[in-house]
């Protein structure tokens, strides 16, 4: 989910969790996917497709292809070896709602860098990044 305020949606939320006040960024982003399946189910594609891109209109502006890292680095190996590198899970702590994933990016056995997250996304993004930054490739 973009970067919205964790309160921007967490009247979505149930209040069992939302008084906990322990929910992260997958906790609001399963609860607006849930709100816009809803949406759909019930007033169809164009009404709620016209909603998504008011709501999230500054959210989509701010995209930059650039900024990810894992495609770039994917392109890159598609055009100079026609394969991609493979990424590993290292680990996965912390709570449930509130894990902390390490992967590490490989490329025929060599680690190529290694990164952490809240979220599988969000580590395979820090070892590309980190890969990237390593190996100075200016994909």
């Amino acid at each position: 989910m973009p970067t919205l305020e964790k309160k921007t949606f967490s009247r979505l939320i149930p209040a069992v969790i939302r008084n906990q006040g322990a929910f992260g960024p997958r906790i609001t982003g399963g609860a607006f996917e849930a709100f816009i399946g809803c949406l759909y189910c019930e007033f169809g594609l164009d009404e709620v497709a016209g909603l998504i891109n008011t709501i999230l209109t500054a959210e989509l502006n701010s995209l930059n292809p650039d900024e990810n890292a894992v495609g770039r680095i994917q392109e890159y190996f598609q055009k100079q070896f026609n394969t991609l590198p493979e990424y590993r899970k290292i680990s996965r702590i912390g709570p449930e709602h509130k894990p902390e994933f390490t992967y590490h990016v490989f490329y025929s056995h060599r680690l190529l860098g290694e990164g952490s997250g809240e979220s599988i996304q969000a580590a395979k993004q820090a070892a590309a990044r980190d890969a990237l930054a390593k190996t100075g490739w200016k994909v």
